[in-house]
């Protein structure tokens, strides 16, 4: 079966470099794809534009350029972006911070005079992590001492809390799309819980930093997608990953299939240095 593969980036809470190929299924027609969030941080913040590409044909991904993208929130504040020197990436035009309990929304109108629209996303308050701690353990392969990291947090009292965590190594992220690190609070409601990061190690003298991100459930449950189909991927199998829509749509055609997802987060992170 021919089929179509589209590079992906997860933006989080900001850029994370990495770069995963999710298996498309099929269709010639070319599909939108979109990659960006709202955060609370102070920033520029980010939305990518591209398109699908054939896998075989050996070209990146293609850039969409040349369209105008705004975010309008519960209150309908407009904000607005521009097209930076790198084509398809638009920045937000002033320094922008999410604000938490506050709905955003993303829209698209394409060069072609394609119109999208996201569904609106609540900003979730992300409680502090309160501690990291590491331990060690040899490791195989070859056999030699690593250290693993712990992080310490206490989930709010409100039911419906997801999260998703990012692990840094001296500055560059470690976690891929396959081991993303995703939790709801189902099994520890307003609780002390600890999140352990068990393949991921570290040597003494690294800098570890953990980045912590607020979910919805649709968001949760997006990013639980991408992690199967990731995982599917690698898996030597003849039956083709189910594509992954997201929560983006063409406002004149429903039924046109847009990859990527828009999302609003709240960002908290914690650093330690490792320690023999």
């Amino acid at each position: 079966m021919k089929k179509i593969f589209i590079i992906m980036t997860i933006i989080s809470i900001a850029n994370t470099g990495c770069e995963e190929r999710l298996n498309i299924e099929n269709p010639d027609e070319i599909k939108l794809a979109v990659e960006g969030s709202i955060t609370d941080e102070l920033k520029n913040q980010i939305i990518k534009l591209s398109t699908t590409s054939n896998f075989n044909s050996g070209q990146r991904t293609p850039k969409l350029s040349g369209a105008s993208v705004w975010i309008e929130d519960w209150d309908n504040t407009v904000y607005t972006f521009s097209e930076t020197v790198i084509s398809g990436e638009y920045w937000s035009d002033e320094l922008l911070a999410g604000v938490v309990d506050n709905s955003y929304k993303l829209y698209i109108e394409t060069f072609e005079g394609d119109s999208y629209e996201s569904d609106y996303q609540l900003l979730k308050a992300s409680p502090p992590i309160e501690s990291i701690t590491f331990k060690s353990r040899m490791v195989r392969n070859p056999d030699e001492l690593k250290y693993f990291v712990t992080a310490h947090l206490t989930d709010p009292a409100s039911t419906g809390d997801y999260y998703r965590w990012k692990a840094f190594k001296n500055g560059k992220q470690i976690d891929t799309i396959a081991d993303l690190v995703l939790r709801s609070d189902r099994l520890f409601n307003s609780n002390p819980f600890n999140v352990e990061f068990t393949t991921f190690p570290f040597d003494p003298s690294d800098k570890c930093t953990i980045e912590q991100f607020s979910l919805t459930e649709e968001t949760f449950d997006f990013f639980r997608l991408l992690q199967i189909q990731a995982g599917e991927l690698g898996e030597s199998t003849s039956t083709s990953p189910s594509q992954v829509e997201g929560n983006v749509r063409n406002i004149n055609n429903p039924k046109e299939v847009v990859l990527g997802f828009f999302y609003a987060t709240s960002i908290q992170s914690l650093s330690v240095t490792i320690t023999e």
